[in-house]
């Protein structure tokens, strides 16, 4: 390649070179920068595009708003996986939502981990999403769109790290691909007698924690990752309050702790608190206890049916709306962003919603002038062929 410089009329923290390609003669200009703000380097093929980005790309280095992403894109996938599992989730998810993430990022790892970052595109993902749909699970069934989407979301918001906070990447591609269709939102709750039936079987547990554990999540809804990595010091006595500062989607909340899940807790406090900082913690008190075996085997002796712990939220949420909640309000309780995930209960609250209307509408035409008015109005529908009162129409 035969290489020539271009030489500009008037000082400039920049040059052009000119270069000949041997295989067909085609002209390329490579640019390089370098000034006290910073150095970049990139390769045309007009002469024009050239000379625009490099003026651009001065005065954005002067405002601070360059980012050299061709430089940056070099980084393999791998890496950035080892600098999110590192540096960002392990500060701000609990200790079961990291490693739910870690697990769903491995796979990621070993499809798509050899990729440098900024070759990483659409195809790519779309590529490895049909393949997660193809596949069966541990268990022998098929993987479930659901499952694929959660994936997908896990290294979406890793890909929004590194576009957000790190510049490594201008865009996230994948929100370039279709996601899989969601399933309708699972609405499995504990009737009364089921209730007790469950409460009974983790009584006679030979887990002391799962009792409390099973009262609390009915009590508050929380999801299993908040209460698995729930510490004593995040419980706020004097307010009755849980403070949740690592939740599933990121942003802290404060659950309100009452009645015999207050009673329960307390009395577990005052027992074991000086032997590990969680609440539900294994024999060592270094990390969560093991849930799983300790669950079903309750939920067989409770004779139980496609339930599962997840649903002990969706049980303390309908139970809320049964109680003349809100969705506003259950969504509070929950910990929900946007009231989408909570319009599953809007049927349980259509009785209290009912109530409400039959209520104001008591208090406005049942009583005082307006149902004077209107009863006059009636009489003169029947008797004048449906004309209201000249008064009433104004006239």
């Amino acid at each position: 390649m035969i290489m020539s410089q271009i030489e500009m009329k008037s000082p400039k923290p920049y040059c052009i070179e000119k270069r000949i390609r041997k295989s067909d003669g085609s002209a390329t200009y490579r640019v390089k920068i370098r000034t006290q703000f910073g150095k970049a380097t990139r390769t045309f093929d007009r002469l024009s595009d050239a000379k625009q980005w490099a003026e651009n790309t001065k005065v954005e280095m002067r405002r601070g708003d360059f980012v050299d992403y061709l430089g940056k894109r070099r980084t393999q996938v791998s890496l950035v996986i080892d600098r999110y599992l590192n540096e960002y989730i392990a500060t701000n998810y609990g200790f079961l939502e990291v490693q739910r993430r870690k697990t769903e990022l491995e796979r990621w790892r070993e499809e798509i981990g050899h990729l440098a970052i900024g070759a990483l595109s659409a195809s790519h993902i779309s590529h490895v999403r049909d393949k997660m749909l193809g596949e069966n699970t541990r268990r022998g069934v098929k993987r479930s769109p659901s499952s694929v989407r959660r994936s997908l979301a896990i290294l979406s918001h890793m890909l929004n790290v590194a576009v957000v906070e790190w510049e490594l990447i201008p865009a996230n591609p994948v929100n370039r691909i279709k996601k899989p269709k969601a399933a309708a939102g699972r609405m499995r709750f504990l009737s009364p007698d089921e209730l007790e039936k469950l409460l009974y079987a983790c009584q006679k547990s030979a887990c002391e924690h799962l009792l409390p554990l099973v009262v609390l999540a009915v009590s508050t809804g929380a999801r299993r990752g908040e209460l698995m990595n729930l510490r004593w010091a995040d419980i706020d006595w004097e307010q009755g309050m849980i403070r949740l500062l690592k939740t599933k989607n990121g942003h802290p909340r404060s659950i309100p702790l009452a009645g015999k899940a207050h009673a329960m807790l307390h009395e577990k406090y005052l027992r074991e608190s000086g032997q590990s900082a969680f609440v539900f913690a294994r024999v060592d008190g270094e990390e969560p206890m093991e849930l799983e075996k300790h669950w079903q085997r309750a939920m067989k002796q409770a004779g139980l049916k496609d339930f599962r712990f997840h649903d002990l939220r969706h049980t303390a949420a309908s139970y809320l709306a049964m109680n003349k909640a809100t969705l506003m309000e259950i969504a509070a309780v929950l910990g929900h962003r946007t009231l989408q995930m909570v319009q599953r209960y809007s049927h349980l609250t259509e009785q209290h919603t009912a109530e409400v209307v039959r209520k104001m509408n008591e208090r406005m035409f049942e009583n005082g002038g307006a149902s004077l008015l209107l009863e006059s109005g009636s009489r003169n529908v029947g008797s004048v062929g449906g004309r209201l009162p000249a008064d009433v129409h104004g006239a």
